[in-house]
């Protein structure tokens, strides 16, 4: 095959797992946003099992996904960015290959607080920006290639490594993101919320098994109707999105994954 023919095709390549990744990417903001619900809400469920069989008795089970998951969710973003760009790239200079310093410095001029001020942007739009300088220091920080290609073909960045490179640092990005949607979808708060009554109720007696107490099926239902009735009345609790519905992209909130 021609040079030409193979350039093309990786350049084909690159797009579509640049598509791929930013609906990816969707899907796992919409899920962490449910999650921030979910994970809230099954306190409550919480609550009510300890206060209906236990009094102060803590359930132990895998609702503490729900801790770990907010803990990574947190671990991306960072209080401070840093106004000064010569500081950043001393303090990056002999951590990562030439490439990914030359990558961020390129993102720095689309994403640094004092380089987009004269940008005719949204006061939105400046905060994603914003938000994606401090991904790509801290991804140049850990060395994570796979975030500072994906930043920078967000901005169509053109990087010093070959095209195949790039399309193996996107794939693995792409899967790093399926697995955080896995990770939020296997979590107990996760299938609760999505799952029928008959479901739950297998779930509270799973929790009252797991400190060794059990009751009976219909006690259990008359539980997880009480259960049901308190979240739905909570005043600030947040409306479910129609189906179909998707939220605005927000990539610069993305939180580094395992």
């Amino acid at each position: 095959m021609p040079k030409r023919s193979q350039k093309s095709k990786s350049e084909r390549q690159i797009r579509k797992c640049v598509f791929r990744l930013k609906f990816l990417s969707e899907n796992l903001y919409e899920c962490e946003d449910d999650f921030d619900t979910y994970s809230h809400d099954f306190q409550n469920v919480i609550s009510e099992i300890n206060f209906h069989f236990f009094g102060k008795k803590v359930i132990k089970n895998d609702a503490d996904i729900t801790k770990t998951l907010a803990a990574n969710k947190k671990s991306s973003t960072c209080d401070d960015h840093g106004d000064n760009l010569e500081a950043e790239n001393i303090r990056h200079e002999d951590v990562c290959p030439p490439w990914m310093k030359k990558a961020y410095k390129k993102i720095a001029i689309e994403t640094h607080p004092d380089k987009i001020q004269h940008l005719r942007l949204s006061n939105r739009e400046k905060e994603e920006r914003e938000l994606l300088y401090i991904r790509a220091g801290v991804a140049l920080d850990g060395r994570d290639a796979c975030t500072i290609v994906e930043i920078a073909t967000y901005f169509d960045i053109n990087l010093d490594i070959n095209n195949s490179e790039i399309i193996s640092y996107l794939d693995e990005r792409c899967l790093q993101v399926e697995k955080s949607i896995s990770d939020i979808q296997q979590s107990v708060a996760w299938l609760w919320f999505n799952s029928n009554e008959e479901i739950q109720i297998n779930i509270l007696d799973s929790m009252c098994k797991s400190i060794n107490e059990s009751a009976e099926r219909e006690i259990l239902a008359t539980l997880l109707k009480k259960i049901n009735n308190k979240i739905n009345s909570k005043p600030d609790r947040v409306k479910k999105r129609k189906a179909g519905e998707r939220p605005a992209q927000r990539m610069a909130k993305e939180r580094p994954h395992k």
